[in-house]
């Protein structure tokens, strides 16, 4: 399960936020993903529902998500699942002034992501449209969750 957690997380031991993320900060991202995956879902399944990427394939144009602490802490946006996978340009700022911290490309498979509860459908008995939802936790850590208190996948750590 480390070498797994390595990988999803990888990039992000690599990636300079400044001083803004410490060692444990990343141990802790790698904890809280273990934890997250341990609710019945296998490391791979999870690496598969939301993936960093380097690059979306040609043609695609990715989504941009910034969220802001000033704005709930959240940034949620209404998805058509038929354009699963959907890419999505991460990033993060305190208020609406201040420097925008990018976190990374994600492959985000929202079909896998319905099933599993990370993000929701739009209207009742209807699977057409999800509503994807990015949640910045008190820890610095950015989490895919379809409100507060439900389930919660840790996509990437964000600076504190």
């Amino acid at each position: 399960m480390v070498s797994a957690t390595a990988n999803l997380l990888g990039p992000y031991k690599r990636m300079s936020f400044g001083s803004s993320v410490s060692n444990t900060a990343m141990e802790q991202a790698g904890d809280n993903l273990n934890k997250t995956v341990s609710r019945g879902n296998s490391m791979t399944q999870s690496a598969e529902l939301v993936r960093r990427v380097e690059s979306a394939p040609a043609g695609v144009k990715p989504r941009r998500f910034t969220l802001r602490d000033d704005n709930a802490k959240h940034y949620h946006r209404q998805m058509r699942i038929i354009e699963s996978p959907v890419y999505v340009e991460l990033a993060w700022r305190a208020n609406a002034k201040s420097q925008v911290h990018s976190l990374g490309l994600f492959r985000l498979d929202l079909r896998g992501l319905l099933s599993a509860g990370y993000v929701r459908a739009e209207t009742p008995n209807s699977e057409d449209e999800v509503r994807v939802r990015f949640y910045r936790a008190s820890n610095g850590m950015i989490y895919l969750q379809t409100k507060q208190g439900s389930p919660a996948l840790v996509v990437a750590p964000a600076p504190v």
